[in-house]
């Protein structure tokens, strides 16, 4: 009989794990090859790394040959963005799919951490469906609207997730970093219908009652834009992306009111962001309410409760001193997600925040959702 007890039993498991790394790419020859090499660094004998080259007219799918990856090419110009090229793995890559235990799903600019394979097989167990990596902001020192883009994403993974991983409750998926049991994902995807798959994905996961496990080890170090236009078309795409996907699953919405904690939990997660909007409305609430004490007091009440933690979590963070500064610059960055919110009215298509070389998005804003 085996003794699973057995520390090198435990190892031996852990190593005969498959792991398919899977980055999802649209025209990322800049950014693809530094993305590869930093994950074939992380590679064991039985991991494989996949790129899928979307509506590519760039060098991307010659870019991952060259560097021994498998390629997927997918050619569909009616049907762009991320949640499409996922609905067409599952319908025409199942079996693929199927040969690994688990699918990691990253960005074309994702730099994992040292070690991460072995890392990811440690603490992932067979009886995950869906995981969530620590995602690391990296090139935002520049900048100090980038480091509050930063502090942003910091506090909202280093305490909001913590929180709630220890109340038992699903994480949000962020689009990157996401790891899926294959049948999970197979499971799932045919019924995204919008472009903010990690949206969807929390959504219809929470709704069909698999929990989202958020990891803390691993993590991977995630590039903040440092240019302030870049900025606000990836806040323009989140916000759109809210409603977008409040309209198109109103029903799971609906749903999930009725779900208890994990369903509340996940509706403010998604829903109840920008924090500061959420905050100056409530606070603005108080002051309205100030002739009836008990409304105002909740009110007020509400904004300490996402106040203090915040506060408690930048002096938890290295360098606490390099974020508070950074917070004089506050107005910048809600004057960076106002104009975001008005461009997710005003454009037409989704917004590309990485450059690239192709003629269709040198001279635009506009492009895929990426």
């Amino acid at each position: 009989m085996t003794d699973i007890s057995n520390p090198n039993w435990i190892v031996a498991q852990s190593h005969a794990l498959k792991i398919g790394f899977l980055i999802l790419a649209c025209n990322e020859e800049l950014v693809i090859q530094k993305t590869i090499q930093s994950i074939q660094q992380s590679l064991q004998t039985s991991d494989t790394l996949i790129v899928v080259a979307d509506n590519c007219d760039d060098q991307t799918a010659r870019i991952a040959e060259n560097a021994g990856v498998l390629v997927l090419k997918r050619e569909d110009r009616n049907a762009p963005g991320k949640s499409a090229v996922l609905v067409w793995l599952v319908e025409q890559h199942k079996d693929l799919l199927r040969t690994f235990d688990f699918i990691v799903i990253l960005d074309a600019d994702s730099i994992l951490t040292d070690n991460f394979s072995n890392e990811l097989k440690r603490h992932i167990t067979q009886t995950d469906l869906v995981l969530q990596c620590q995602l690391v902001p990296s090139e935002y020192e520049g900048s100090p609207i980038s480091t509050l883009i930063a502090l942003s994403e910091l506090i909202e993974q280093t305490v909001f997730q913590r929180l709630r991983s220890r109340l038992g409750l699903s994480v949000r998926l962020r689009g990157t970093g996401m790891i899926f049991k294959p049948d999970t994902l197979i499971n799932f995807a045919p019924k995204l219908q919008t472009n903010v798959e990690d949206i969807a994905l929390s959504l219809l996961l929470v709704e069909g009652k698999i929990q989202i496990r958020s990891l803390t080890s691993p993590s991977i170090y995630d590039p903040k834009p440092s240019d302030q236009n870049a900025a606000t078309r990836q806040r323009a795409r989140w916000f759109r992306g809210q409603w977008n996907s409040l309209w198109k699953f109103r029903h799971t919405v609906w749903n999930l009111v009725f779900r208890g904690p994990d369903g509340w939990s996940m509706l403010g997660a998604i829903f109840l962001k920008p924090r500061w909007l959420k905050l100056l409305l409530l606070a603005f609430l108080g002051v309205l309410f100030i002739r009836h004490p008990v409304l105002s007091a909740i009110c007020f009440g509400l904004v300490a409760f996402d106040l203090v933690p915040i506060l408690v979590g930048i002096f938890l963070l290295p360098h606490p001193g390099r974020f508070f500064k950074a917070l004089v610059h506050l107005p910048g960055f809600i004057l960076m997600w106002i104009k975001g919110i008005v461009l997710s009215i005003r454009s037409k298509t989704w917004l590309r925040v990485r450059a690239t070389n192709t003629v269709e998005n040198s001279n635009s804003n506009d492009g895929i959702l990426r």
